[in-house]
């Protein structure tokens, strides 16, 4: 298995997690390493802007990316390694369109 893959994996696997935690209301014991993705990532109590976040997130997806949504509700698009960091929506758009994942010209609605 390649390095991104074990990476991934224990990434899930701690999210996972921290996600049941939150789901039971308990609080990580003290020195509990949930890892790094605690700073990165927010669990916002409302989903993160919907429909559009996640057909957009859905649309990334297919193309091997992955769309969260980071601090003060900002976004990160990650793909092998690579993160792409954007202040809202559309700018993650936009930069699937850049990468081919949307298409480039017309008025496409997510």
């Amino acid at each position: 298995m390649c390095e991104f893959t074990d990476t991934l994996e224990r990434v899930e696997q701690k999210l996972d997690a921290l996600l049941a935690k939150v789901e039971n209301k308990k609080k990580p014991q003290a020195g509990e390493d949930l890892g790094q993705i605690t700073d990165a990532v927010s669990l916002p109590s409302q989903p993160q802007t919907g429909k559009a976040f996640e057909t957009l997130r859905a649309q990334l997806a297919l193309h091997g990316h992955t769309l969260v949504t980071l601090r003060e509700n900002t976004f990160g698009v990650t793909k092998n390694g690579l993160t792409f960091f954007a202040a809202n929506l559309d700018e993650v758009r936009a930069f699937a369109k850049r990468i081919g994942v949307l298409p480039a010209g017309g008025n496409h609605v997510i």
